[in-house]
């Protein structure tokens, strides 16, 4: 607080000033603040605020005595007085744990800031806005994923359960003689890697997503195997152009029993092998298999994956497709768009958006940063990218050397023209569980 000084204004109210220039009105702070607050058009129950000085918090609570204000204050400004309906956070790791904890959606939170403090230290207050956006987009995003899909989920297994006599479960195996497999994802950059897979993807073991699959095809790819864990209708509308293509066998799909039931309508293009999503309804089915293959939500089907990849005996996994951003303006390869779900609500941002923009002077977009080059992205794959650098993976990741995102450079790469002709030589291995009456009714009763 040093660098703020308390003077006296005009009209014998006090008031803050930075370097001699006043951050508050030097005539009347509150009235000010009060100003300000009629340009804001609706008020949401949680109202966070970044102002400095209290001005802001005691004229929101003179006008909606009922809101639940945080006030974020790194700088402590000695008028700012106890009240019950302000919870006050001096530590960003504190108010970034409360978010979380208390799953506060941006929907249902107003950000106000205060520029004039805001740009007293620039630097820090930008990268405190930073850490602010992202840990609410964090607990919207796993708060809409958690009510949007459990009860879809939920339909989807007594659905599902219903149309088998048995299903055969996929078991995991320790390691193999084959230990590198490929995973082509649906990103754009899978465009310019497509003749060097269709070189060499007869020599290993291939995985793709449902999104990725009707692009395959068109280039006669025939993945090995699918992997799927979306209960929404998007993944049939992608695996149903499958029968578009003259494919010789049914393709090994891999996937939960919260699927959407539709998807079972395709039985004579796909071999449905299990796996235990950690759904509550399932436990005790597939708690008689021993090493069945499992794999919690994760939000993306890309980090189950690489569970499911590692799980099922390989230890290196050459990842194409996986921009995590837009290649040439696009996000999917031809043929793949249909998560839009998560991006929809990017409108949420525009306040802490806006606070943002004024500090960087516009540069408002939302990027991410792969080795110092700035790669346009969105919010749900920002997120999962920096996940992806942060967490500890169950397999060794390898990059083509010319891929679009590196990953920030913290993989292993290799020139996909040298990629060594290796005999594919997997074998899988699965269990047959019986579903009767008897195992449907513990189910539901447990």
């Amino acid at each position: 607080m040093s660098t703020f000084q308390q003077v006296i204004g005009k009209k014998g109210k006090i008031t803050y000033t930075y370097q001699n220039k006043f951050i508050y009105s030097q005539y009347d702070p509150e009235r000010e603040a009060a100003k300000y607050l009629t340009t804001i058009k609706c008020l949401q129950k949680n109202v966070l605020t970044f102002c400095g000085a209290d001005y802001m918090n005691q004229e929101l609570l003179k006008k909606e005595p009922d809101l639940n204000i945080l006030s974020f204050e790194p700088d402590r400004f000695p008028n700012n007085k106890h009240h019950p309906k302000i919870r006050r956070f001096y530590s960003i790791n504190d108010l970034k744990q409360y978010i979380l904890n208390c799953s506060i959606e941006a929907k249902h939170l107003t950000i106000i800031t205060w520029p004039a403090y805001l740009e007293t230290n620039q630097i820090t207050n930008l990268q405190y806005l930073r850490e602010i956006k992202t840990v609410i987009e964090k607990s919207t995003f796993s708060t809409k994923t958690a009510i949007h899909f459990e009860q879809m989920e939920n339909n989807n297994i007594k659905i599902n359960l219903k149309k088998f006599h048995s299903i055969e479960v996929m078991v995991s195996q320790i390691q193999l003689n084959e230990k590198m497999a490929i995973l082509a994802a649906s990103g754009n950059s899978l465009v310019q890697q497509i003749k060097m897979l269709k070189k060499h993807f007869n020599n290993y073991t291939l995985f793709c997503f449902p999104s990725t699959l009707s692009y395959l095809l068109h280039h006669q790819i025939i993945p090995d195997f699918i992997i799927l864990v979306d209960p929404g209708y998007g993944s049939f509308y992608h695996l149903a152009d499958i029968t578009h293509f003259d494919v010789p066998k049914p393709i090994n799909l891999i996937l939960p029993l919260s699927v959407s039931p539709s998807i079972f309508n395709l039985i004579k293009h796909f071999r449905f092998l299990f796996f235990d999503y950690h759904h509550k309804l399932t436990k005790y089915i597939f708690s008689k298999i021993s090493k069945v293959i499992q794999s919690a939500p994760e939000g993306s089907v890309f980090f189950n994956s690489l569970k499911i990849i590692r799980q099922m005996g390989f230890t290196q996994l050459l990842l194409l497709g996986q921009d995590f951003s837009y290649y040439k303006n696009r996000l999917h390869v031809p043929g793949g768009c249909f998560e839009t779900y998560f991006t929809e609500f990017s409108h949420y941002f525009f306040p802490i958006e806006k606070s943002i923009s004024a500090l960087e002077f516009g540069k408002s977009q939302t990027i991410i940063i792969d080795q110092g080059k700035k790669i346009t992205s969105d919010i749900s794959l920002k997120i999962y990218y920096q996940h992806l650098l942060d967490c500890q993976l169950p397999l060794e990741l390898v990059l083509p050397s010319k891929s679009y995102n590196t990953l920030n450079g913290q993989f292993k790469t290799i020139e996909l023209g040298k990629l060594n002709h290796q005999q594919k030589v997997f074998s899988l291995i699965t269990s047959k569980i019986d579903i009767t009456r008897e195992l449907l009714k513990k189910m539901i009763n447990d």
